[in-house]
């Protein structure tokens, strides 16, 4: 029988009333949740992080998640049993498909508030699944190394993992994963592993999914958890097979700079494949009288002379007109509900 384990107590997910645990939001949104489930709702409206736009609400169906939940059970093979972490916000798709993969699944099912570091309070260490966001592996990297390796399968989502923080993953000896994915694909529709023998750059669609390109170049997906219909990414991508592919980056991000189209993901890789000491950052356009638009760099973190030096050194790596212009210090990034660096708001 699935259940949720809070700090305090357990609560069986039998399909008996469940009862709230006093006036804390964050155990409510889980619970509420879970009694829409069980009393077998059909439809169920999700908010966008607005990460890559305006937030917005969209409508997803019963029988996708269900079909979401399953494929990941069996790619992860993740059966009835599994002691698995929500450390996301249920409000959010991630964490909503975590309430639902416990309960078609038989999981049971450890509740934390989410925090920077999941690990810290968590008494209950040997998990066999979790989905976090890179901000969160990276603080439990810093404080909570072992009890992050001791969780036998971890899904890495929200945003992409940055090549620093995915050089120090592939140290560790569980399985851990990068997922490709969105709210109208009801989470992750592919898979990639970061770690272990054969670490790979590509992604692996799961049962049932169905990818192509557009005429851009993007990924198009279609498949049972899409209802069937094409959801189209502004994803740039590279089809290796008939279920794999290669991220390029997005598309609204490419920056045209002297008539060079730049990739800002591609350059980012390249420097912290250079120096992966480097802090957060991210490479975006600004407006140049001569070029168009020039690349410049924004950093995470205040300037110091050793950090500017290890940038300008990574930074000769880079093709002429992929070298960054500029480069500006924020203090702190600003970051969407997700855990995803809103880029447009953290600089300029």
């Amino acid at each position: 029988m699935a259940s949720l384990i809070f700090r305090d107590r357990t609560v069986p997910l039998d399909g008996e009333a469940i009862t709230n645990l006093g006036n804390n939001p964050y155990q409510k949104a889980v619970l509420d949740f879970c009694k829409e489930w069980i009393s077998g709702k059909a439809d169920f409206v999700i908010k966008t992080s607005g990460s890559t736009g305006t937030p917005k609400s969209i409508t997803l169906t019963r029988e996708q998640m269900l079909i979401s939940a399953l494929s990941t059970g069996k790619a992860l093979d993740c059966r009835a049993g599994t002691r698995a972490l929500l450390a996301l916000n249920p409000e959010y798709i991630a964490g909503m498909m975590m309430l639902v993969r416990t309960m078609v699944l038989d999981w049971d099912l450890y509740v934390t508030a989410p925090a920077a570091n999941p690990f810290r309070d968590l008494s209950q260490n040997e998990l066999d699944f979790a989905s976090l966001v890179p901000l969160q592996v990276s603080a439990a990297l810093e404080e909570s190394p072992e009890a992050l390796e001791q969780c036998r399968t971890i899904i890495i989502g929200g945003a992409p993992i940055s090549p620093g923080l995915e050089l120090k993953l592939r140290k560790l000896k569980n399985k851990i994963y990068a997922t490709f994915g969105m709210t109208e694909t009801v989470t992750h529709i592919a898979l990639r592993r970061v770690n272990g023998p054969d670490p790979s750059p590509e992604f692996r669609v799961l049962d049932g999914v169905q990818i192509s390109l557009d005429d851009r170049g993007c990924l198009v997906v279609s498949g049972p958890v899409t209802g069937g219909l094409p959801v189209v990414t502004n994803d740039l991508v590279t089809l290796t097979g008939p279920d794999t592919f290669s991220w390029q980056g997005r598309i609204d991000r490419v920056i045209n700079s002297g008539g060079v189209k730049v990739h800002p993901e591609a350059v980012e890789q390249q420097l912290f494949e250079a120096a992966p000491e480097l802090p957060e950052l991210f490479v975006t356009g600004e407006p140049d009288e001569t070029l168009g638009h020039k690349v410049v760099l924004v950093v995470e973190g205040t300037r110091t002379e050793p950090l500017e030096q290890a940038i300008h050194k990574a930074m000769t790596t880079l093709p002429p007109y992929h070298r960054p212009r500029t480069v500006y210090f924020v203090e702190k990034f600003k970051r969407s509900p997700t855990g995803k660096v809103l880029r447009e708001g953290s600089w300029g």
